[in-house]
């Protein structure tokens, strides 16, 4: 959670200036206490920006049947039209973008694909609904 604070105040961001966080779907283990892992890092989140507890909420992806495929579609549309970019001090995104392929040798390339998709999927899938040619996202 600090590095991510830290990472924002590199960038001249605040935790706050964040609008949409997402995290996986899973639950935090022994360590949570019955919590999801994304309330315990919104928590994490939470106080190393200084903020009060549960004031940040990250919501999990939509992994319901075709959202892989179709979150790929939207990504790589984005990509095409020139309207997605990706920041090339991003590196570990760039690097799996280049080299993923299916199977047992990409499933660590694949983590920073998963977390591209969640993110960007709702706002390219309500772009591919408008004006695509006049919107930009760019990934930090």
């Amino acid at each position: 959670a600090r590095a991510i604070v830290t990472r924002l105040q590199d960038w001249g961001w605040s935790l706050t200036d964040v609008t949409r966080i997402v995290g996986d779907i899973n639950s935090a283990g022994k360590m949570g206490a019955g919590m999801k892992v994304n309330e315990v890092l919104g928590d994490a989140l939470a106080a190393a920006a200084g903020l009060r507890a549960r004031t940040i909420t990250i919501t999990a992806p939509d992994k319901g049947k075709g959202s892989v495929e179709l979150g790929s579609k939207l990504v790589n549309a984005a990509f095409m039209r020139g309207t997605l970019k990706v920041h090339r001090g991003c590196v570990g995104l760039i690097t799996s973008l280049k080299n993923y392929a299916p199977g047992p040798k990409g499933e660590d390339l694949k983590h920073p694909l998963d977390a591209l998709r969640y993110i960007s999927q709702p706002v390219l899938h309500a772009w591919s609904m408008t004006l695509p040619s006049i919107s930009r996202l760019r990934v930090r």
